[in-house]
């Protein structure tokens, strides 16, 4: 156990060594590593690369220097190497030692289209959350109006009912006077 933490911090600084970066960078151009999965990135090589320096905090992941995101490492067995054997620095380290590896430009951007026609969102278009508390308030207003309306008509009924009664009190002392 103590020794395989020994190893893998003794890995993090050779790594970044003249002799360790030499032997990333072959196997950089091998595609070790992997590949961006974005697509628009065309296939960038990835770097390993860890979250935090700090051991058994989170695995490994992989930087790639178009898109300059972080993915989650596709092969079985590095998903169980701790991210601290390579640690936040190794890919910057990297592409300053090899700049040819370096991605050429900016990450090219989506843009959606309808038709060939660029689509435009508005600027105060709602997130999901937002989207789904602004539903809630207006099931809740309607259910208030509701109740508001079922209350009413009940307060009516009960009117008619009153207005009733006061009609069959008055016509009980007619009928008595008649007899």
């Amino acid at each position: 156990m103590w020794s395989q933490i020994l190893y893998g911090l003794i890995h993090q600084r050779y790594i970044t060594a003249p002799e360790g970066l030499e032997r990333m960078r072959q196997k950089y151009e091998r595609g070790d590593f992997g590949y961006c999965p974005r697509v628009l990135c065309q296939g960038t090589k990835l770097l390993p690369c860890g979250v935090t320096d700090e051991l058994r905090a989170r695995p490994v992941k992989t930087f790639c220097s178009m898109c300059r995101n972080l993915y989650h490492v596709r092969l079985k067995h590095a998903q169980q190497l701790d991210g601290a054997y390579f640690g936040q620095s190794f890919p910057h380290v990297f592409l300053l030692k090899f700049p040819k590896y370096q991605a050429p430009c900016q990450p090219i951007e989506y843009k959606p289209k309808i038709f060939g026609f660029d689509m435009m969102y508005p600027d105060n278009l709602p997130t999901a959350e937002e989207y789904a508390r602004q539903l809630e308030a207006i099931e809740k207003e309607k259910k208030e109006a509701e109740e508001k309306k079922a209350k009413a008509e009940a307060e009516k009924k009960g009117e008619d009912k009153e207005g009733e009664k006061k009609e069959e009190k008055e016509v009980e002392p007619k009928a008595a006077a008649t007899a």
